[in-house]
């Protein structure tokens, strides 16, 4: 009885150390996690990724390395080789975005990833978690993305470079510097030569008509308007000028129309989405927040949301959206109808590892990526995954014309000149007048003076004539001849004084009718 019990005892011990073992070896083939750094050689990391081109590209469920890619598979890959690694040490696990997360902030031993190669934003939620990052691999943005149909120039593309009321100002311009030069002109001569003030007319050198012909001519280079006055200068050289910087202007606008294909947008940087309808991953929702933007949120675990984000752009539902620049820079350099408008919020993506993993192991890849950074290795993999292929040339939202509101100083200046010239003739005309005046009073004043010379002359000769020298006549005659003749003189001299002022009076009224 005794041996038999014994037996049993035995038996039960037996069975429990059994059991016991078959527990310990179950719980290790569970413990899908690596805890210590460096590895036991029968252990092997457990790389997990998503599909999210350009990031990263794999099959769900397949663990065939060859069907990995992307930018943040091939960073990792790298790394893990510089760090020492083979391709035995690690395996590959496609997963849902939403599972990813999950697993990753998962600090049990038992959950399945030990490291993402997915290019994981470093958050500071995620930090809280516990989720450690490796150096980061991609300095990123966010950038706002439309959706634009090329445009094709028309047959009206010569016109496009100004806006209308530019086009109008300009002809209203032109009137003006004719009708300045013609009037700077006329006030000019008119106190000169007869036959120079007959070259002043409507029709004629420096007419009305003629002036206007000129000033619209030199727009296109067809004429060339002159001047004789300084102040007409003056208005045509300011003129000359503005031609200049228009014509510059023009031919920039224009040339920039021919060589850059456009396109029409009304969203051009992330001021112009509020109000407007636009679209984010939902994991940006707080990123936006802080900057004042509140967009309808999109999940993305598959292939298939990110269609549905796409779908809504392209069908005008969302005017914009706002993604990792380096999804905006893959769409935009293979679909020609995407457009990067704009890029803000700075952040930070790497490679993350489960909270409980060894910091050496972290430290150990962060060091790889580091010396693939510093070579210039990160740019070259950026441009392969981000940018190569691409098949769109340089676009640009619509050029805008150039509008008045722009250049409405030139039409100052322009303003300024004439009436600044037409003060400069005004002065000198009243200095001319003054002097055409004087002028003709004298010549006159000389052909008055011998004139009346002569007469006084002849009267004193007659005076003391030969009837005083016969006797004829006595002394109280001669004296009164002589005094008439005083008397002569003194009326010749108040009628030399009228008559001037006469002339004077006459000359003035006559320059002013001119």
């Amino acid at each position: 009885m005794a041996v038999t019990l014994g037996m049993r005892c035995i038996c039960f011990k037996h069975g429990a150390l059994l059991v016991m073992a078959v527990l310990v070896q179950l719980f290790q083939s569970a413990q899908a996690r690596v805890l210590d750094y460096p590895k036991a050689p029968n252990e092997t990391y457990t790389v997990c990724t998503v599909y999210n081109i350009p990031y990263s590209t794999c099959d769900l469920g397949s663990t065939d390395s060859s069907t990995y890619g992307g930018y943040a598979v091939k960073v990792f890959e790298e790394a893990a080789s510089k760090a020492g690694w083979s391709k035995d040490d690690y395996t590959w696990e496609c997963l849902d975005y939403d599972p990813l997360q999950s697993d990753i902030l998962n600090s049990s031993i038992y959950a399945l990833c030990d490291v993402t190669a997915a290019d994981m934003q470093i958050r500071p939620d995620f930090l809280a978690e516990g989720v450690q990052f490796a150096y980061p691999d991609f300095h990123n943005n966010l950038a706002v993305m439309v959706y634009a149909k090329l445009q094709q120039p028309d047959g009206w593309i010569f016109t496009k470079p100004f806006a209308w009321q530019v086009w109008g100002m300009l002809i209203v311009a032109a009137l003006a510097v004719s009708l300045g030069v013609h009037l700077v002109e006329v006030l000019s001569k008119q106190h000169t030569s007869r036959e120079v003030r007959a070259g002043v007319s409507f029709t004629g050198e420096h007419g009305l008509f003629e002036s206007m012909w000129m000033a619209l001519g030199q727009i296109v280079q067809a004429a060339s308007l002159t001047g004789i006055s300084l102040a007409s200068r003056l208005i045509i050289l300011v003129w000359c000028f503005m031609i200049l910087l228009l014509l510059t202007m023009y031919t920039g606008n224009a040339a920039a129309l021919l060589t850059i294909q456009q396109f029409k947008t009304t969203i051009n940087t992330r001021y112009d989405l509020r109000g407007k309808s636009f679209g984010a991953w939902e994991g940006d929702a707080g990123t936006l927040t802080n900057f004042g933007l509140l967009p309808t949120l999109y999940p993305w675990n598959n292939d298939e949301d990110f269609e549905i984000m796409l779908g809504d752009l392209q069908s005008g539902k969302i005017v914009a959206l706002v993604l990792d620049i380096a999804v905006v820079q893959y769409l935009s350099s293979t679909d020609c109808n995407y457009h990067l408008q704009d890029q803000f919020a700075s952040m930070n993506y790497a490679t993350a590892f489960w909270p409980g993993a060894h910091p050496a192991l972290v430290a150990n890849l962060s060091a790889a990526i580091l010396d693939m950074e510093v070579s210039g290795e990160l740019d070259r993999l950026q441009t392969v995954h981000f940018t190569q292929g691409a098949t769109c040339s340089v676009y640009s939202a619509t050029t805008k014309s150039v509008t008045f509101s722009q250049v409405f100083g030139l039409w100052v200046v322009l303003a300024v000149a004439i009436v600044f010239a037409i003060a400069i003739s005004l002065i000198n005309g009243q200095i001319a007048k003054r002097k055409y005046v004087n002028k003709l009073t004298s010549k006159v004043m000389e052909q008055w003076n011998a004139k009346s010379l002569r007469g006084i002359k002849r009267a004193e000769e007659s005076a003391e004539g030969t009837d005083v020298e016969s006797g004829d006549a006595s002394g109280k005659e001669i004296a009164t001849m002589k005094a008439s003749a005083n008397d002569g003189q003194h009326v010749a001299a108040a009628a030399k004084f009228k008559f001037k002022s006469a002339i004077q009076k006459a000359v003035r009224g006559e320059a002013s009718q001119v």
